[in-house]
């Protein structure tokens, strides 16, 4: 897999099957499938069909699968489905035993006419390539408990260089802060700003250069 563009993007029946919609694997699935289920966390590629800016002129999609030899590591000790921590149980188990690695790969957008950033569902052929290795170091992991929960991930919490560019990444912005506002409420019954951590009232989008959008004119590779 390590050499094949990550192309899922939502699996059909994504309301009814969640890992489906959160995760995926390369290649490109068919549209009446979904992606194959893990008992596993770390047997999943994880990524999204949405781009990131690289830099103010270029954009790319990122995606990160377990390094080759990685997945003989793992051991599944937990097939229960009736138990809604049974992937915790796994991961748990996995790590506490040694470390695991994700190898981490961009593709770059080479022609913005035929790799868009405003059509996620639209399959970006260019070529992946290896940028980084992550590492989850062998450690003991103590239950979950109230600090995972209010633990806050948002995808404009990032570089300025490396800002969400496209139409599904404008809707994540509204929607994480939602979501986090809505489990501070639940766990401690304080309601979130919904700003995520983003303390200046001022911070507007970052201004780009044009070139990954296609426009009438000829593409030229030279820009």
């Amino acid at each position: 897999p390590n050499g094949i563009p990550f192309n899922t993007f939502v699996a059909p029946n994504s309301t009814a099957y969640t890992p489906g919609f959160l995760d995926g694997v390369p290649p490109a699935i068919p549209i009446d499938q979904i992606t194959p289920f893990h008992f596993h966390p770390l047997n999943y590629t994880y990524g999204s069909a949405a781009a990131l800016a690289l830099g103010r002129g270029a954009a790319m999609k990122m995606h990160f699968t377990p390094c080759e030899g990685e997945l003989e590591k793992l051991a599944t000790i937990s097939q229960d489905l009736q138990d809604p921590e049974f992937q915790f149980h796994n991961l748990k188990y996995s790590l506490e035993e040694g470390s695991f690695s994700f190898c981490v790969f961009i593709q770059l957008q080479e022609n913005p006419c035929l790799e868009p950033v405003e059509d996620a569902t639209i399959r970006w052929l260019t070529e992946p390539r290896l940028v980084a290795k992550l590492t989850l170091h062998q450690q003991t992991v103590y239950d979950y408990d109230f600090y995972c929960d209010n633990t806050v991930y948002h995808p404009y919490r990032t570089l300025v260089e490396h800002f969400p560019l496209g139409s599904i990444q404008r809707s994540r912005h509204p929607a994480y802060g939602f979501s986090q506002s809505y489990r501070l409420m639940i766990n401690n019954g304080i309601m979130g700003d919904g700003s995520m951590g983003q303390t200046d009232p001022n911070r507007k989008r970052p201004e780009f250069s044009p070139v990954y959008r296609c426009t009438d004119t000829a593409y030229n590779p030279q820009l």
